[in-house]
């Protein structure tokens, strides 16, 4: 970019033309006072001379009759007569031998002022000839000679020495006057023309020069604001003109480098050699280059496959002229890998090629999404799997649970038959967890949530999980931890699976260190998640570590590396986050261990402590119906029902369910209680069910039992005309307290 420097005066157009205009004034006023002194000098000197001859003339003429009649007195007489000039420094006359015919005294004018600086350089002795010779040779004298004539001869001659100081004098004064005069018309004319050009044609041409330099830095809205007139005004009309062109059809190179350096995409430019000749900063920046360090290198070292995936990739852009959003991968200066949609194109220049314009957009971010979308399909499907394995299979352990439960509340609570139910009871209850699991992924599913407290809820999680291991466990937690809105049964599983894993992956025994910290997420910082305040919790191992190629699919349904790993406890605790509008994300690099983060949303409410007491089965009194179409569900429920004293019908859907609930309505014995299967294979459920019902009875008790633990209705049961929810399978005591809330 060109920068704008100013000019030294010394090579300004002022100075120049101010010193030409100084140097032609001083060159014409020398010539004109040199040309006028020069005729002023002749003049003097041509007006010297005249007088001069006149009067050698007049002397001459007068001393034609002395030189007959008197002879040399008479002819001294004549000169003493005629010297009376003080330009004449001696007048001799001579015969025609050159004899000198005047003495000293008449021939030299003591009254010139000349003499008396000769006179003291000449011996007292002196002949009038020296004197003369010193007067010629020192005094400034020239000397004129005219003939003394007698008819058509010469009788002798007349020599006048006429004085040139006084000439010279007025030559000296004449041309002072003549240089001053012209001086000062210079120095007026010269005055006047600086200012007229200055003001009609240096300011004009300076302020031109100034617009171009402002218009060659890229301000293509400069103007020329003179009002002049002739070539100047023509000139500064054209700039305008030009500068006006230039600004609708040029983009300047300053606003070109600007958007350059703005764009948050890389901008790699590729000479016709295919080597970089401009990175811009986001470039730099994304690849941790200084731009000294990537000009002139071949383009192989933007790529991280560059000898193998380059080559093709500009033969393609040779070959078509450009490649629009192919997905590549950079390399870092340190080696690391960063996914990129490359574009690029050629830059031609009529025939000529000028390189090669490469624009790529980093997708780090988008292929994470996609990668949590894999696994979200992943999960998706499995759930659809798992959710009607895990429906059925509920079904089947209630009837074990129930008769269990029975077979207990019949066995002596001291015999060891009642100990070896309790057993069974306990492995049943391994197997609900699994269930649980397996509902994890059953699509629709949601957490019963309340706000709770994370450090209680960890702790304890996380104490069952390692107690009797061989790993030692640190907190860190920030005080205070905002609260979080948790289904704890299922956080608490989390928390055992993510403590679990690390335990696993530490097999000569360690620490894991779990960290929770309050932390704001503004929606740029963590891009999968919705902005607002999150609880993030970290656990940490210094187990073997995970391999790259491992990290992806960690999270997989029933992806595991270890021997007897089910798959299942990472990706459960997966859809557990998700399910509650969190992540979980991991770091690992294999020998130095693995950390993984869990963001949980922060609760809008405050806490309040449930205070959940243990009852043993109560006795009751009333009619319930129940309605589920497996017939062992219906068997073992009717045979718990009556063991706590209630009077039990069944029905096989919602059909038969509204039926016989009518009837007993017209008969006066409604029902003190219905309990409807959420989900009937074939027929009306109980969603379906307790909207007819609550029609026909607004006051109707209604409880809710369903396989799928985790269905929204189980949720949310109220939302939907029930009164509670009872999750297969469930326990006798389970079924006794929730009637006796309800009845």
């Amino acid at each position: 970019m060109a920068s704008s420097v100013s000019t030294p005066f010394t090579k300004s157009i002022r100075f120049r033309f101010m010193l030409g205009v100084c140097l032609l004034l001083f060159g014409g006023t020398c010539l004109l006072s040199g040309t006028m002194a020069y005729h002023v000098g002749h003049l003097l000197q041509e007006s010297l001379l005249s007088k001069g001859g006149s009067l050698a003339t007049n002397i001459a003429r007068r001393n034609e009759d002395a030189l007959l009649i008197s002879g040399g007195i008479r002819l001294e007489n004549v000169l003493v007569e005629l010297i009376t000039d003080p330009e004449v420094a001696y007048t001799t006359i001579t015969d025609n031998q050159g004899k000198l015919l005047t003495s000293q005294f008449e021939s030299i004018n003591y009254n010139w002022p000349g003499l008396h600086d000769i006179l003291p350089r000449l011996s007292k002795d002196s002949e009038l000839s020296d004197i003369i010779a010193a007067i010629q040779q020192h005094g400034r004298v020239r000397e004129l000679v005219v003939p003394i004539m007698l008819g058509n001869d010469a009788m002798g001659m007349v020599h006048l020495g006429m004085s040139e100081a006084r000439v010279r004098e007025q030559i000296t004064s004449t041309t002072i006057f003549v240089v001053s005069l012209n001086l000062a018309i210079a120095l007026g004319l010269g005055a006047t023309l600086l200012i007229a050009s200055k003001k009609f044609v240096l300011d004009p041409i300076v302020a031109l020069s100034e617009a171009a330099s402002r218009l060659a830095n890229g301000h293509l809205s400069t103007k020329v604001d003179i009002k002049s007139s002739g070539e100047i005004q023509m000139l500064v009309d054209t700039f305008n003109h030009m500068a006006e062109n230039l600004n609708t059809t040029t983009v300047s190179k300053k606003y070109v480098d600007n958007i350059i350096n703005s764009m948050m995409d890389t901008l790699v430019v590729l000479a016709p050699d295919k080597r970089i000749v401009l990175a811009n900063p986001a470039a730099l920046r994304l690849l941790g280059y200084e731009e000294r360090e990537l000009l002139g290198k071949p383009v192989e070292i933007l790529f991280y496959d560059g000898e193998t995936h380059c080559p093709s990739l500009m033969n393609e852009i040779m070959a078509h002229g450009f490649v629009n959003n192919i997905a590549t991968a950079y390399r870092t200066k340190i080696g690391d890998k960063v996914p990129m949609l490359f574009s690029g194109s050629l830059m031609n220049d009529a025939s000529v090629m000028g390189g090669i314009a490469c624009v790529a957009i980093d997708i780090t971010e988008q292929e994470k999404l996609k990668e949590e979308l894999l696994k979200l399909d992943k999960l998706e499907s499995v759930g659809l799997l798992a959710g009607g394995i895990a429906h059925d299979f509920n079904n089947l352990l209630q009837g074990v649970f129930g008769y269990i439960s029975l077979a207990k509340a019949t066995a002596d609570a001291n015999s060891e038959v009642h100990d070896l139910l309790e057993s069974a009871e306990k492995a049943l209850i391994l197997s609900k967890k699994l269930t649980k699991q397996l509902l994890t992924f059953s699509k629709g599913g949601q957490p019963i949530k309340k706000v709770v407290a994370l450090p209680a809820l960890i702790q304890e999680s996380i104490g069952f999980a390692l107690s009797g291991s061989n790993i030692d466990c640190r907190f860190n937690m920030e005080d205070p931890l905002w609260p979080v809105e948790v289904d704890e049964g299922q956080m608490s599983q989390v928390m055992q699976n993510m403590v679990i894993n690390a335990a696993e992956a530490m097999t000569a025994g360690g620490t894991v260190r779990i960290g929770v910290r309050n932390i704001t997420n503004d929606g740029e910082a963590f891009p999968t998640l919705k902005p607002g305040r999150y609880a993030r919790i970290t656990i940490e191992d210094n187990g073997q570590g995970i391999a790259a190629e491992h990290i992806k699919k960690i999270f997989d349904p029933y992806y595991t590396t270890k021997e007897r790993g089910s798959g299942l406890g990472l990706a459960t605790a997966f859809s557990i986050v998700k399910q509650h509008g969190g992540i979980i994300e991991v770091q690992s690099e294999p020998g130095k261990g693995s950390t993984f983060f869990i963001y949980l949303p922060a609760a809008e409410k405050g806490i309040q402590a449930a205070i959940q007491a243990e009852t043993s089965p109560r006795q009751g009194v009333g009619n319930i119906l129940v309605m589920d179409d497996e017939e062992m569900v219906r068997a073992i429920a009717d045979r718990m029902l009556r063991q706590l004293g209630y009077g039990v019908e069944g029905a096989v859907n919602g059909a038969e369910a509204l039926a016989k609930y009518a009837q007993a309505m017209e008969a006066g014995r409604a029902y003190d209680a219905v309990i409807l299967d959420l989900t009937i294979k074939g027929g009306m459920g109980g969603k379906e069910t307790i909207a007819r019902l609550v029609a026909l009875d607004p006051g109707v008790r209604a409880i809710v039992a369903s396989g799928y633990s985790d269905d929204p209705v189980m949720a949310n049961c109220q939302e939907h005309g029930f009164q509670a929810a009872l999750a297969k399978p469930f326990t006798i005591a389970e079924l006794s307290d929730t009637l006796h809330k309800l009845t």
